[in-house]
């Protein structure tokens, strides 16, 4: 068989919905949950390249390991019943029968050139069947069983009450097990390993030599470091450069991937001083003064690591001041993330050391400063700003992303600051999952002669 599912994977994790769902009127982080007879994944067609991982795709992955397009799954109170074509029947007759306590109901369509059987209508009357059903409220998605599906409901004479269960199931999938914080380990060693080998050295090239090279150019040649050669993924295109990440020598290559387009930005940059990851890097060249900013993550096994630096050239002493301030604030968020504290209290201490160290700053401060970070780049529901009120538990992984957008310098040019880097909470404090290029050695250029400057 040529893809391997992982049945102790599937049950525990499925005991976990199982447990929150019970558990929803009593708990606030499953209560969106609450009152449902069932629950339902939706999967289409796969999602094209250019546009985020669906939350779907993610929960498909967390229970099997693998993205199944065009696959429903119906969680019942005492069954689970999956719709998926033949040739994904197979690979899931591995969890059939029963997965733990909830037995597994495998409905297979037809092949494409037989007639259609009764799986979809069987599927479809399970649902119908229901008074108040969770699902992805805010996914859309397209594809010939999506099509069907449509025509299902439209012709149906009752539907039930849909509720979202987007931010019951970030809470189900947000404390890791021992295997995805493996993954997240090497996620973030390989985010580390290009940060501190790759990209700081050939901004540093760049700078120094005064190299016309523009922001979307950088970013394709960062992008570059993880294609094969040979075009088989076997393995790295820069031997060199990953033999130099720890833990990195029996990699699976074909598991790594960029979580969004490495985002380059300087002072010449037509989008601005942007700290969104939407953001996208521009055709103007790089300018070769003032503040630039990189941002970058990388996924193993679809697990993301992410970290986002400031660079300098000739920085003043106002911005070493101010760069001084966010390291600091790094420090002590490590020890005010621990278990038990709220995503919007880890903000409000976030903000409070601004206030008391630099109080001009806090109209310049981030209005959030990160997010809960997994298989989902960004988890929502997990937001650390001031109105996300959700408790941080022990194996929680965060992107946190410190910063201050529109300074000014002494000659009127804006700037922004950032300090990310991947966490992850532990009993008493958080570690970082990232490293490297944060010291002010690594990230200010001093390259005006002082007999030279103005």
């Amino acid at each position: 068989m040529l893809v391997e599912l992982n049945k102790s994977f599937w049950n525990a994790r499925v005991q976990r919905i199982y447990d929150g769902w019970r558990d929803a009127a009593q708990n606030d982080n499953y209560s969106s949950i609450a009152g449902t007879d069932a629950l339902l994944i939706v999967a289409g067609d796969p999602v094209p390249a250019d546009e985020p991982t669906r939350k779907g795709t993610c929960i498909q992955q967390w229970l099997l390991g693998y993205e199944l397009p065009a696959t429903f799954i119906l969680f019942e109170e005492q069954k689970i019943t999956i719709l998926a074509s033949a040739s994904k029947a197979k690979i899931l007759s591995q969890i059939e029968g029963s997965s733990g306590s909830v037995p597994v109901e495998i409905l297979a369509q037809a092949k494409g050139k037989e007639p259609a059987n009764d799986a979809l209508p069987r599927f479809f009357a399970l649902y119908a069947s229901k008074t108040r059903v969770g699902t992805l409220q805010k996914e859309a998605h397209r594809g010939k069983l999506i099509d069907e599906w449509k025509r299902l409901l439209d012709a149906a004479p009752q539907k039930p009450e849909l509720v979202d269960i987007a931010p019951a199931f970030s809470s189900f999938m947000a404390v890791k097990d021992v295997d995805e914080l493996k993954s997240l380990q090497l996620a973030g060693v390989l985010t580390s390993t290009l940060l501190k080998h790759y990209v700081t050295d050939k901004l540093e090239s760049i700078l120094d030599k005064e190299s016309k090279i523009t922001h979307e150019m950088l970013s394709a040649q960062i992008e570059a470091r993880l294609r094969s050669r040979g075009g088989d993924n076997v393995g790295p295109p820069d031997a060199r450069l990953w033999s130099k990440g720890e833990g990195l020598s029996d990699m699976d290559w074909s598991l790594v991937e960029f979580c969004y387009a490495p985002i380059i930005i300087s002072r010449s940059s037509s989008s601005g001083y942007d700290l969104r990851y939407t953001v996208e890097s521009t055709k103007d060249n790089i300018s070769h003064k003032g503040v630039l900013l990189v941002t970058f993550g990388l996924k193993y096994k679809s697990y993301c690591a992410n970290v986002g630096r400031t660079f300098f050239v000739d920085p003043t002493l106002e911005q070493e001041t101010q760069y001084d301030l966010l390291l600091k604030l790094q420090q002590e968020m490590l020890t005010k993330i621990k278990p038990g504290i709220s995503t919007c209290d880890v903000y409000h201490a976030a903000l409070a050391f601004v206030k008391e160290k630099k109080p001009e700053l806090e109209k310049n401060f981030v209005k959030n400063v990160g997010f809960g970070t997994g298989l989902e780049f960004r988890d929502s529901p997990y937001l650390l700003g001031p109105k996300t009120n959700r408790a941080l538990k022990e194996n929680m992984t965060l992107s946190l992303g410190l910063g201050f957008t529109d300074l000014v310098d002494s000659t009127g040019n804006k700037y922004a600051l950032q300090l990310v880097d991947t966490i992850k909470i532990e009993s008493d404090k958080s570690v970082l999952l990232t490293d490297g290029a944060r010291s002010v050695k690594d990230t200010m250029f001093f390259l005006t002669p002082e007999d030279n400057e103005a």
